[in-house]
């Protein structure tokens, strides 16, 4: 069911919090709206990403943390059981990262798949490296940083040397406010 205006993109929120287990009030969610212009979506069937903005940033972390606790999140488990002509699909949630972080986090993911890395995350502005079960944890905190690992990969391994996510990052220039935000898919349900 698609969300037409902002209250109905609050109401689908205030559902996927709740599916979650982690029930928010109104006041809870200060801004919302769609990630892209809807005149800018590609298919009609497929759902809009929306930016929701709560609070507080204990907040987010309460909500992202639910989420990973509850596992999988489809968009049956928020609908009615009368709108059984919509498509089910998986809801993700997803902090809203400032766009250098962002290029950051690629640009590691990119560079450290090249060198087998098993997990690579972040958690409060830094991102994790840790190659295996068990082995040491990287911890990066500027391209600069990432530069100098993949030197280091580079010296021990023979990896690939083609230009990669660091000549990208690189020519990227942009910077972002960072904000306590989450990304949920909308078309969910309504209230």
């Amino acid at each position: 069911m698609p969300c037409a205006d902002n209250d109905a993109l609050r109401c689908t929120a205030l559902r996927v919090a709740s599916a979650v287990g982690l029930p928010l009030q109104d006041s809870d969610v200060t801004a919302v709206r769609f990630l892209v212009p809807r005149s800018l979506a590609r298919r009609e069937d497929v759902p809009i990403p929306i930016l929701v903005t709560l609070r507080s940033r204990d907040l987010v972390l309460k909500l992202l943390s639910a989420k990973k606790a509850k596992g999988r999140l489809l968009s049956s488990d928020l609908q009615s059981s009368s709108a059984t002509g919509n498509r089910v699909t998986s809801i993700f949630i997803n902090e809203a990262l400032p766009g250098e972080f962002y290029r950051l986090l690629v640009s590691a993911k990119t560079e450290a798949r090249k060198f087998n890395y098993k997990y690579i995350w972040h958690k409060e502005g830094i991102v994790f490296l840790r190659k295996s079960d068990g082995a040491r944890v990287e911890r990066i905190h500027t391209i600069t940083e990432l530069r100098k690992l993949v030197r280091r990969l580079q010296s021990g391994t023979t990896a690939s040397t083609q230009p990669g996510a660091l000549d990208e990052f690189q020519n990227s220039q942009s910077s972002s406010n960072s904000s306590a935000s989450t990304l949920i898919p909308s078309g969910s349900g309504s209230c």
